[in-house]
């Protein structure tokens, strides 16, 4: 999964999810006939939400291991490895949990991993024993990100035991929903799904890709005309590094290559123009961020990229749902 321009008007080869080989072109389709609604969700669930939530719970519980031994031999070199740790964590989070489907939504679980903004004197009550250590004002990644990125001397206030204690308790919460969520993936991945049941997942799979959208061109808009203070990951500089991860989500969920969500959607309803255009768009989206990621003054690559959403979203909102005859829905999952 990445942001990288593709080559998305040659020949795309995608083994299919009945185990057949069918070679699709923009030119011209093949289409499987066999293929039902839910073949699409479980492909969606095996080739975008599982890796997605293995690679959140790999990454998490490699954190937790970095944040243990930190505590038991405290060194710069330790807590720097800490700090890539959590970015590496938050990172997969946000490939996961960019567009909260599934168990993500279900669970609620944005407020148990990465509740912003975050609360300083919540976490700092929590360590002391003042304030409920379950609130997930004090919990998740963002709390672990404060105590990795404290103002002054962040070695030597991890030597505080309380402090470090708490570290490596928040870590392992984040780890133990990261496992649940996983999990669960694997459960819907082999659930039957009546095809009425499967068209509803589909339909949710649709709004929270357009949630997901909406709540992204909130961020840019915000660091747009605000300036970056309260964006996620501000204090550990990964701003616009998250930016980037959770356009990767979208664009994983669009479906780059063919054959898997969205766009096999649109495929599956005979709408080979729409699905290429629907590639393209969010292709052209993960592009945008990848730059501004690179780039030392954002302000004209945060226009573009949210040119580019609203791109997006334009297409998402008109010709795709029309594709595919999507009931627009309003929810909670874009996380704000």
């Amino acid at each position: 999964m990445g942001c990288g321009k593709g080559s998305v008007n040659g020949m795309v080869k995608i083994k299919q999810w009945l185990g057949v080989v069918v070679s699709l072109s923009f030119a011209g389709y093949v289409q499987a006939e066999a293929i039902t609604a839910a073949d699409l969700v479980q492909a969606q669930a095996k080739t975008v939400f599982i890796p997605a939530a293995e690679r959140f719970a790999s990454q998490s519980t490699a954190l937790q291991t970095a944040s243990e031994t930190l505590c038991q031999q405290p060194s710069a070199a330790q807590l720097q490895q800490t700090r890539l740790r959590w970015q590496d964590a938050a990172t997969a989070w946000f490939r996961l949990g960019g567009v909260q489907a599934g168990p993500v939504l279900q669970r609620k679980s944005a407020r148990q991993v990465f509740f912003h903004p975050t609360r300083p004197a919540r976490i700092e009550a929590a360590i002391v024993g003042e304030e409920d250590g379950e609130s997930v004002a004090a919990r998740g990644l963002p709390a672990v990100e404060y105590l990795l990125w404290q103002d002054g001397d962040t070695l030597a206030t991890l030597k505080q035991s309380a402090r470090c204690a708490y570290l490596v308790r928040i870590t392992q919460d984040v780890v133990t929903e990261a496992k649940a969520i996983q999990q669960e993936w694997q459960q819907e991945a082999s659930r039957t799904y009546s095809e009425a049941d499967a068209l509803a997942r589909l339909n949710e799979t649709f709004n929270v890709t357009l949630a997901a959208v909406d709540g992204l061109d909130k961020k840019l808009d915000k660091a747009l005309h605000s300036g970056q203070k309260s964006a996620e990951g501000v204090r550990s500089g990964s701003s616009r590094l998250l930016w980037e991860a959770q356009a990767e989500a979208i664009n994983a969920l669009v479906g780059v290559p063919l054959g898997k969500g969205l766009a096999g959607w649109v495929t599956w309803q005979d709408q080979f123009t729409v699905a290429r255009e629907l590639v393209s768009r969010s292709q052209d989206v993960c592009h945008v961020l990848h730059t501004l990621n690179r780039q030392r003054t954002p302000k004209e690559g945060l226009q573009a990229a949210k040119d580019k959403l609203a791109a997006l979203r334009s297409y998402l909102d008109d010709q795709v749902a029309r594709a595919v005859n999507a009931s627009v829905s309003f929810n909670d999952a874009d996380g704000d």
